[in-house]
């Protein structure tokens, strides 16, 4: 992570060396959804991670870490979203009477574009390292993986065409897909697979909020999406009548060798997540105290099954009593610790005004139900730890009151129940 922001911040000196202070002044975006970390470089920004309603410069360079996603919607409406993994350059935004000239540099990754219709004289172009696309206004996808260049069309025409050959290029229809092997290929243009298309959907879908994207569901969804890109390379390299055949077919067996180096990593990923899940779904320390039926506190530790305690009907929005059905008790690596006073291992949920939310994807600014109305979030630690963790099945409501440090008490969905040792 380290080495990419160092990577970022190299290389936008560099173009900011180069751009007048009149062409950045003024933003020509503001990021409008987001999923995970993402981070941004840039003059007005210095390096940061990206926030919902940041505003977006000419010259900034944005990356989508593993996992996450962003969408940004420009001042002329057009709409970019990013799919994780994907480095964005902001070259060029221009929007007055006289016309309007928009240019991307797609790093690496793949992105989405929605461009709002373009006038005569109005330009709009993505780059990647091998190859253009040439927008007059329609929505398709971009990307630069493995190696190779490579886009769909979902409405309108894009121009397509090899770096080195502009003069060459072909016409990336509705429902059309291309592929550019090097900056010196012929775009392969050829009808997109409904498999294909969906994919490039999800990778560059949101599914709202700004929550931490759910590791071992998008490590599995990512596996499905290499098979599937494996497949178009493995049967564009068989195309052996193609112009530039030999060398297109080294470097589509080249990328079915990345990929396949990457559904190593996303294997990885996914026991990685299976372990923390493992030691996530204990929830809180033994001292945890929550409130029984009479309103008195009992550390988690000491509850047991059939005990009475204070739940919170959301149906019915009312406060009453219901039995404990199960105590579980695990083994704990760490803890989510809010505002220095509330510790759980991550999993439960509280209730915030846009529902009921994770402890681990809770940020500063959050406001959550206690019994003091809505409390804000001030901080969230996680800290390293080695102990036992314990959680409960509550009757029906699977909702209990716990306590903190301080006294507060927070509505907690035990949704993390189950398994363990009783």
């Amino acid at each position: 992570m380290m080495r990419s922001r160092v990577l970022l911040c190299a290389t936008v000196l560099c173009v900011l060396l180069i751009l007048p202070c009149s062409v950045l002044a003024a933003p020509v975006g503001s990021v409008t959804a987001i999923t995970g970390l993402v981070e941004i470089v840039g003059e007005f920004h210095g390096e940061k991670d990206v926030r919902l309603g940041d505003k977006i410069y000419r010259g900034d360079f944005l990356h989508t870490t593993k996992f996450s996603r962003l969408q940004i919607t420009f001042i002329d409406g057009s709409i970019i979203r990013m799919a994780s993994d994907s480095r964005l350059r902001v070259t060029e935004y221009l929007v007055d009477t006289s016309c309007r000239r928009g240019k991307l540099d797609l790093l690496s990754g793949k992105i989405k574009s929605a461009i709002a219709a373009l006038s005569p004289g109005d330009t709009f172009d993505v780059r990647t390292p091998s190859a253009g696309f040439g927008v007059r206004g329609t929505s398709f996808y971009a990307y630069f993986s493995d190696g190779i260049s490579g886009g769909a069309t979902e409405e309108g025409t894009v121009h397509v065409y090899a770096l080195n050959y502009p003069d060459r290029a072909a016409i990336m229809g509705a429902g059309m897909a291309a592929t550019i092997a090097s900056v010196d290929d012929v775009p392969v243009i050829r009808a997109a697979t409904d498999r294909e298309m969906q994919m490039h959907m999800e990778d560059t879908s949101i599914p709202g909020g700004d929550d931490t994207p759910d590791v071992r569901e998008e490590a599995e969804r990512q596996i499905e999406a290499t098979e599937t890109q494996a497949e178009i390379y493995l049967q564009l390299a068989g195309d052996l009548d193609a112009e530039n055949a030999g060398t297109r077919c080294a470097a589509y067996n080249e990328a079915i060798v990345r990929l396949e180096n990457r559904r190593s990593g996303l294997d990885t990923d996914i026991a990685e997540a299976e372990a923390e899940e493992e030691m996530s779904r204990g929830c809180f320390p033994a001292e945890a105290e929550l409130l029984l039926e009479d309103g008195t506190p009992r550390r988690l530790a000491d509850v047991r099954p059939g005990d009475m305690v204070l739940t919170y009907d959301i149906g019915y929005e009312k406060v009453e009593a219901r039995p404990v059905v199960e105590v579980y008790t695990f083994e704990a690596n760490h803890l989510f610790v809010l505002n220095d006073t509330f510790a759980t291992t991550g999993t439960e949920r509280l209730l915030t005004r846009k529902g009921w939310k994770r402890v681990r994807d809770l940020k500063p600014g959050d406001m959550v139900l206690s019994g003091g109305g809505m409390t804000e979030i001030k901080s969230v630690e996680r800290r390293p730890v080695n102990i036992p963790v314990y959680n409960i099945h509550v009757d029906d409501t699977h909702t209990f009151y716990v306590l903190s440090k301080d006294g507060e008490s927070y509505l907690v969905h035990n949704s993390c129940g189950g398994g363990g040792n009783k």
